[in-house]
């Protein structure tokens, strides 16, 4: 990465008043109303695969402390201004990078040799990447685990590995209503450790049936809802999960006027709470952990940028912030909230960046 880029990255850390290596604690930020840009960064574009978009992973840690994962052949991974690191070729959109609690960051995604998961120390030593079992379409980190999911018929296979060996300590499996293939899948940890696993069964031609189910940490199922019967396949869908467990789910289905649902389920619910009507194409959600704002990263109509900011207590948006042109990619949040990144390759040419919002 050139000498502007590293400067920009450290910029970003600055910027966004997060603390350096070795402070004593994170600085207290008081949750926005409506975020402002306090930082594009531009990133280094990894060797791409064909029909690269741009399609990277970030982790905001605690302390806000920036971790950005471009997919590539290899990928690169930038740490707060630090040289890139280069890791293993990992296909676009399969990527997920998390921070560990000792300060070490484990990526996971799909590779040339199948699943991979790759841990990074906290002073920038890669490990040997460990092959995950399985042909799985999704991996997602779970502290020191990886979950893998596979649609598979009417269903989706789960297992879950030790990410450091690539042994399998689990297996389980969900069979969902409906007709025809299973896709897309969305899998989301909630506090507890407990799991929300929202898919969508449909032909691919007429409407399909998106649920979410709840299961334990060993992937036994204790709830069910069915969050749309009329969810269009292959569009919008998103998920995040709050403090009290509660599900953010974001849906596309054909309602009248609409493109997209927002629904609240509740632990133990059988029916969706709250379902909130949008003309929205939304590609992620992030909710903050008291469930009293939702950022959905998109475009809602009515709205002029790319991260509309609900308060689902009074039931309105707070208004919205303009990021880039047209380009949304996905959207990586501080545990409290008070930090969103947005990747996206933000125009014709100008390569992957990452804006920091505060």
């Amino acid at each position: 990465m050139g000498r502007r880029r590293t400067e920009l990255l450290a910029a970003t850390v600055l910027l966004t008043g997060c603390t350096v290596a070795g402070s004593p604690s994170p600085e207290h930020r008081d949750e926005p109303q409506v975020f402002t840009v306090q930082a594009t960064v531009d990133l280094p574009t990894a060797t791409p695969y064909p029909g690269y978009e741009g399609a990277s992973a970030a982790a905001v840690g605690d302390d806000g402390s920036l971790t950005v994962l471009l997919p590539g052949a290899p990928s690169l991974l930038l740490r707060d201004g630090a040289a890139p690191l280069t890791l293993p070729a990992l296909v676009p959109g399969t990527t997920r990078v998390i921070g560990q609690p000792d300060g070490s960051t484990l990526v996971t995604g799909l590779g040339d040799a199948g699943p991979l998961a790759v841990r990074v120390d906290p002073a920038g030593a890669v490990a040997a990447p460990v092959v995950l079992p399985g042909d799985p379409a999704g991996v997602v980190p779970d502290g020191p685990d990886v979950l893998l999911l596979t649609p598979n018929g009417g269903g989706v296979d789960l297992a879950r590995a030790d990410a450091a060996t690539g042994q399998p300590t689990g297996s389980g499996r969900v069979d969902l209503p409906g007709q025809g293939a299973v896709g897309p899948v969305a899998l989301a940890v909630a506090p507890d450790g407990s799991l929300r696993l929202l898919a969508n069964r449909g032909d691919g031609i007429a409407d399909g049936t998106a649920t979410l189910v709840t299961l334990d940490a060993a992937f036994v199922e204790t709830g069910r809802v069915v969050a749309s019967t009329s969810a269009q396949p292959g569009s919008f869908f998103a998920l995040d999960v709050d403090a009290a467990g509660t599900a953010w789910v974001v849906v596309g289905q054909r309602l009248p006027g609409t493109d997209t649902a927002l629904l609240e389920v509740r632990p133990g619910d059988t029916q969706p709470r709250r379902v909130t009507a949008l003309a929205a194409e939304v590609v992620d959600v992030a909710v903050t952990p008291d469930g009293e704002r939702v950022h959905l990263l998109g475009r809602v109509d009515g709205l002029p940028g790319d991260v509309a900011t609900l308060d689902t207590t009074a039931g309105r948006f707070l208004g919205s912030t303009d990021v880039c042109r047209d380009a949304r990619s996905s959207m990586a949040a501080s545990p409290d909230r008070a930090v969103l990144v947005v990747l996206g390759d933000c125009g014709y040419g100008e390569g992957p960046q990452a804006a920091v919002l505060r």
